[in-house]
């Protein structure tokens, strides 16, 4: 049996933003009840965009472990000409825990992007 977590900020929920040249947290989640041995299956979903003057969009998307500034368990680089909805996956074996929070963050160097949603982070646990 599969545990399904989801966070999500749908679009127009909030005022679209241009991505800092710093990784910033946009979502969390908490699982809970791990067992050693599952594996944790991650969907990713982000609505984003190239600033006006950008000739490209340039956007790094990045998951980490425990906190913003926890272990890396996943990174991609994101290119797009207009605008663009990033899906991304990625498979985490579990680990025995009682709970384990995974932050979703994203940075653009030069700020070449702009966030306008949605912004959905899914975990099942299998």
């Amino acid at each position: 049996m599969s545990k399904r977590y989801i966070t999500e900020l749908p679009i127009h929920s909030f005022t679209p933003f241009q991505v800092p040249e710093f990784e910033f947290p946009i979502a969390q989640i908490e699982l809970r009840a791990i067992r050693s041995g599952k594996s944790i299956e991650f969907e990713i979903e982000i609505g984003w965009g190239k600033p006006m003057i950008a000739d490209l969009g340039e956007m790094e998307i990045v998951l980490r472990k425990h906190t913003a500034q926890g272990q890396e368990i996943f990174r991609s680089y994101e290119m797009c000409h207009q605008n663009a909805v990033s899906l991304l996956e990625h498979t985490e074996p579990g680990t025995e825990t009682a709970a384990e929070a995974y932050v979703l963050l994203v940075r653009s160097a030069d700020s070449k992007a702009y966030l306008t949603g949605p912004i959905r982070l899914i975990a099942i646990v299998r």
